[in-house]
């Protein structure tokens, strides 16, 4: 099925040329090389502060520069306010009296009750670190898989898009979950997470006189990657018998090119282009990233078309071209309880007062790059676990894909792409390679967003 876009005729928009677009539905897209997101393991912050949709701030984009949380935990280190003001000269170290077990406790008992639950908390720690994800090579299977990792088979097949059940395809993108998790602890993990999580090529078992020099140059790989990624406080003193997660982007790994993604932050290019004023902003619901990102493009203008308003006037559908696709607080990363395309938002967006532009690049950036140029927010259909395609003849033919997400470019750069991500209200940025790749599972399906 093809669809005939013509949400805006002529060039009336500085900087943007009309091409004529037009969209293939049920395109058949190609897998791009995969590429190493993160060559350190990201922490997704679920904590971040939401935003009503009603009074979103909409400030500089300077007042919200972007930002990568790496899983470190926080703490009170050297150089911190905390840490000066403990060791201001002239200040006694004191410890107060309490009472521990029905008796008075001295320092020496409050000290070691510190440590124990100091002990506690980092053990719990270990429990939310992230999720990684595998690209299946030829041989694999869930269980050999499960074996290198050391993890359950159960809780790779709840976390992961299973299209064949147990069996795996060369190719197919699969969660490792962390050793331990139970299959629901796992499945509940990769759902908040949104398909975030740092890449894998295998994992490897510390033998006598390793060290994370020796393992890094086996690999191919940076030491520092392997230390961030398995959080590593001495390189030079590995317990015999300790599983190592190597990222991905070694020799030997043909998931993912060398180049890795942004390692200690968001790089901020004084030559990038970017739209003022984009916000960010939370889904407001499981599987609303669609009208969240909305919301993102259009306070950039002022007043967002808010979440509720999306939801109110727009129905349910079988084709997501045609409205909401199953249940907006279902689990986000199946294709059942899914989610909307841009044509089913444009007449909401347009009684709204603003236009759109709805555009399928192919992997293209030269539009993207365009519409930014001209000052206009692009929302982006992002294909989080890698191509997971697959049509469907319900109502009419359509595709869809496990995994997919959206969020809105607002800057380049000539290195990467800056996004505001929805999915816990955060800037995010990718390199070109890692951004295609992803975008075009889908086509690389857009919708520009601006004034009418």
């Amino acid at each position: 099925m093809t669809v005939m876009l013509g949400s805006r005729q002529g060039t009336d928009r500085p900087g943007i040329q009309d091409e004529g677009r037009m969209s293939s539905v049920d395109r058949q897209g190609t897998r791009g090389g995969l590429v190493d997101l993160y060559a350190v393991r990201l922490r997704q912050h679920g904590s971040a502060a939401r935003t009503d949709a009603n009074t979103a701030p909409v400030g500089t984009l300077a007042d919200r520069r972007p930002l990568v949380y790496i899983s470190r935990p926080h703490a009170i280190g050297r150089g911190t306010t905390a840490h000066a003001r403990a060791l201001r000269p002239g200040r006694r170290s004191t410890y107060r009296r309490l009472r521990l077990g029905g008796r008075v406790a001295g320092p020496r008992a409050v000290l070691l009750a510190m440590l124990a639950a100091l002990v506690l908390l980092l053990g719990m720690a270990g429990t939310t670190l992230a999720q990684e994800r595998y690209v299946v090579q030829d041989g694999d299977t869930l269980d050999s898989v499960a074996t290198t990792f050391g993890v359950d088979p159960a809780a790779i097949a709840a976390s992961s898009y299973m299209p064949d059940g147990d069996t795996l395809m060369p190719g197919q993108v699969i969660i490792i979950p962390n050793p331990g998790q139970s299959p629901s602890e796992a499945a509940q993990d990769a759902y908040a997470r949104e398909g975030t999580s740092p890449w894998v090529q295998t994992a490897y078992v510390v033998e006598s006189g390793d060290n994370v020099a020796t393992i890094a140059t086996l690999y191919g790989v940076s030491a520092e990657s392997i230390i961030d990624l398995n959080g590593i406080s001495d390189p030079y003193d590995l317990l015999v018998g300790t599983r190592l997660l190597i990222p991905s982007g070694g020799k030997g790994d043909s998931s993912a090119p060398a180049s890795a993604g942004p390692e200690a932050g968001i790089r901020h290019d004084p030559n990038w282009v970017h739209v003022d004023n984009v916000p960010t902003h939370a889904q407001e619901h499981n599987l609303s990233c669609e009208y969240a990102a909305a919301y993102i493009a259009t306070s950039a203008f002022g007043s967002g078309v808010s979440e509720s308003t999306f939801i109110n006037n727009i129905g349910l559908a079988k084709n997501p071209h045609y409205g909401y696709r199953g249940n907006i607080d279902g689990p986000w990363g199946g294709v059942t309880d899914y989610g909307i395309y841009p044509e089913a938002m444009v007449p909401v967006l347009s009684a709204n007062g603003f236009g759109a532009d709805v555009f399928y690049s192919e992997g293209d950036t030269s539009q993207l790059k365009r519409e930014i140029d001209a000052g206009n927010p692009v929302l982006v259909w992002l294909g989080m676990w890698g191509n997971t395609r697959q049509t469907l003849h319900d109502q009419d033919t359509y595709t869809v894909a496990a995994g997919d997400h959206v969020m809105v470019a607002f800057a380049y750069d000539q290195d990467g792409v800056y996004l505001s991500d929805p999915a816990h209200g955060e800037y995010k940025y990718y390199d070109w390679d890692t951004f295609v790749w992803m975008w075009k599972v889908l086509d690389g399906m857009s919708m520009a967003v601006y004034p009418a």
